[in-house]
């Protein structure tokens, strides 16, 4: 399951020449099952105030890297 959030703000976005991610949570409506196998990376979206801020966490480069993405949870 999934989580959808809104756009960047653009200007912290610009200002930040793409590297800070700002965004609201769509609720409740915006949560969706997916596919194991279409995840191509793992982020968490941070609270911090009214907004929520993408942080990159290691994880799915870090198994293929390995060479355990075709045998996890298994």
């Amino acid at each position: 399951m999934v989580s959808l959030y809104g756009p960047p703000d653009p200007d912290l976005l610009a200002a930040s020449h793409g590297t800070y991610w700002s965004s609201n949570h769509q609720g409740n409506a915006a949560l969706h099952v997916i596919d194991h196998d279409k995840i191509q990376s793992v982020v968490a979206m941070v609270p911090i105030g009214e907004r929520y801020f993408l942080v990159e966490k290691m994880g799915m480069e870090l198994a293929q890297i390995c060479g355990l993405e075709d045998g996890m949870g298994e």
